[in-house]
């Protein structure tokens, strides 16, 4: 009788074998999976998403509570065209569209993203790839509304906040992907 099992008449092959083969393919595929405690970018990745963590909540709370202005003005663009500005609080020398969307983004980030990056930052010290992915996932998020927010909302006081949201997102961004073993998908 061969070690590992006995030959199974069905299959024609040995059924431990084909076993300790599927455990050790998913054994290499767990331990493949990119993590915060088995990479070199571990350090980095938990410093910044630290950092985004922090700064997010401060420009969302800024964003939602902010005062100032005088409440809606309607002004002529450089174009010649009426432009609506919100006039209020952070945002207001935003038109009404990008005001209106940027609060409801930073709901959207204090209630959902913010939560979700501590979540995925306490996964991905786990040996998972779902993880690894998740963590990529919510950083390309904040990589998104962040350069959104540097680019597309007029200037205004977090303006460096923003720029340091971009820059930590992006930089954690590329350390997060570049650490993840594709191969293992």
């Amino acid at each position: 009788r061969p070690l590992g099992g006995s030959r199974s008449p069905c299959h024609g092959g040995d059924a431990g074998a084909r076993a300790s083969l599927a455990r050790t393919r998913l054994v290499t595929t767990i331990s493949a999976a990119s993590t915060l405690r088995g990479s070199r970018a571990g350090t980095p990745l938990l410093a910044l998403s630290s950092l985004i963590a922090a700064l997010a909540v401060v420009a969302c709370l800024a964003g939602l509570f902010w005062e100032a202005g005088d409440g809606r003005a309607t002004v002529t663009s450089v174009r010649g065209e009426q432009v609506d500005l919100y006039g209020e609080g952070l945002y207001v020398y935003d038109t009404v569209f990008i005001a209106a969307s940027s609060r409801a983004t930073d709901v959207v980030t204090l209630l959902l993203g913010v939560p979700l990056l501590v979540f995925a930052v306490v996964l991905s010290r786990r040996s998972s790839l779902r993880a690894a992915l998740l963590f990529a996932g919510v950083l390309g998020y904040f990589l998104y509304v962040y350069a959104s927010r540097s680019l597309g909302n007029a200037y205004n006081g977090l303006f460096p906040v923003y720029i340091a949201l971009f820059s930590a997102s992006l930089f954690a961004f590329i350390l997060a992907v570049t650490s993840i073993n594709f191969g293992a998908l």
